[in-house]
């Protein structure tokens, strides 16, 4: 059995079910062609792992190290070293423990750029009278952009 994503898991069977009947629906209904499409995360954030191992690695090292080995810096420099790839691989396992090192433009301007990115990789735009339209949802970041081709915006008030 594989291991499976939280955002294959996200929606269950009964779930997934109705958003592919929803979608049918909307797209018998209208000329839109509509895609859902639900990601763990937009982007790794490297730098947000990196800053949370060296920030904990150094606090967690000088605390032992003060406490166990009287402030002896043979002991920090290492410690903090061993500790720092231990913290980096646990702020790569587990996500959600990066989100404190990520500022809101961050996670906003990736969540964007992943969710056009998606808009261009599913063909959207490409769609008979320019008509796509992406419900993205992205799982880290807590966040959903819905984006549409320009014959949808023709079609709508603009104020709505």
């Amino acid at each position: 059995m594989r291991y499976m994503t939280k955002s294959e898991r996200f929606f269950n069977e009964e779930e997934m079910l109705r958003i592919k009947e929803t979608t049918r629906s909307v797209e018998l209904q209208t000329i839109g062609e509509v895609a859902v499409m639900v990601v763990d995360s937009s982007d790794r954030y490297i730098e947000a792992e990196l800053t949370g191992a060296i920030i904990f690695g150094s606090l967690f090292s000088l605390i032992i190290t003060t406490i166990l080995f009287s402030s002896s810096m043979w002991v920090y420099i290492p410690l903090s070293f061993i500790l720092f790839f231990l913290l980096w691989f646990i702020f790569y396992a587990i996500p959600v423990l990066k989100t404190p090192f990520i500022s809101f433009k961050r996670k906003e301007q990736e969540v964007m750029e992943r969710a056009i990115r998606a808009f261009y990789e599913k063909g959207l735009y490409r769609t008979r009278k320019n008509t796509g339209v992406l419900f993205f949802l992205s799982l880290l970041e807590h966040k959903v952009w819905v984006l549409a081709d320009k014959g949808i915006y023709e079609k709508i008030d603009q104020e709505t």
